[in-house]
């Protein structure tokens, strides 16, 4: 599963980007199942950035939708 996040405004650079599961730890991502049972904590891969948008990659895992939350820095 490819999960895109976009950004609010467009880059003129690409950004670093970090992303952060729903109780705050870096470089992970929370997935939720049928149940709507929210696990965080869980590996991601593949992290892609541009100027519009970044998106990553969640394998092997058996889920429904995903949670997070990414911050972009990118020089002015």
């Amino acid at each position: 599963m490819w999960t895109p996040g976009y950004f609010g405004v467009v880059k003129r650079a690409t950004p670093t980007v970090t992303i952060y599961d729903g109780a705050g730890n870096v470089s992970k991502v929370s997935i939720i199942d049928q149940a709507a049972t929210v696990t965080d904590n869980q590996a991601f891969s593949g992290l892609v950035a541009g100027t519009t948008k970044c998106r990553f990659s969640i394998s092997g895992l058996n889920c429904t939708g995903v949670k997070f939350l990414y911050t972009a820095d990118a020089e002015m």
